[in-house]
């Protein structure tokens, strides 16, 4: 039994115009891609890294902030907590170094920097909070 193959077009000009659309179309995607990473500049420490102890593993905070920060059902006292332990870090390179790891993993999510999505968040404990003064600070130290 015979394979039927079927017959090729004599005029090619609609495949090649398929083909083009096909690759611009791609090459759109991956640009629109690339043009939408939000890369944010690291802040320069206040004293330099000395007085960062070896120790300190800045994921740790900057993970903590991200899931309250990114979860729907955060409670105001979760976002509290962790915004109290940024606050009340050592000393400011500390604030720094947790500043700039937090927007290296998570910023291209968001769209913006950790004191930008801490200012925008609408649920937090509206009485005495540190909210306020971290988001100063954050501006003090040039993480904006």
């Amino acid at each position: 039994m015979a394979m039927y193959y079927p017959p090729m077009p004599e005029n090619k000009t609609p495949i090649i115009i398929v083909l083009a659309v096909i690759g611009v179309g791609i090459w759109l995607y991956y640009r629109g891609k690339k043009e939408g990473k939000t890369d944010f500049p690291d802040v320069d420490y206040k004293t330099g890294t000395q007085e960062i102890p070896k120790s300190y593993n800045p994921n740790l905070l900057a993970d903590e902030l991200f899931d309250v920060l990114d979860r729907t059902f955060a409670t105001p006292g979760e976002k509290e907590d962790a915004f109290q332990k940024m606050y009340y870090l050592p000393n400011d390179d500390l604030k720094v170094l947790v500043y700039n790891t937090f927007n290296k993993k998570y910023s291209k999510k968001a769209g913006m920097t950790l004191t930008k999505w801490i200012d925008s968040e609408l649920v937090f404990n509206w009485g005495a909070s540190v909210r306020k003064p971290l988001i100063a600070k954050l501006r003090s130290l040039n993480c904006k």
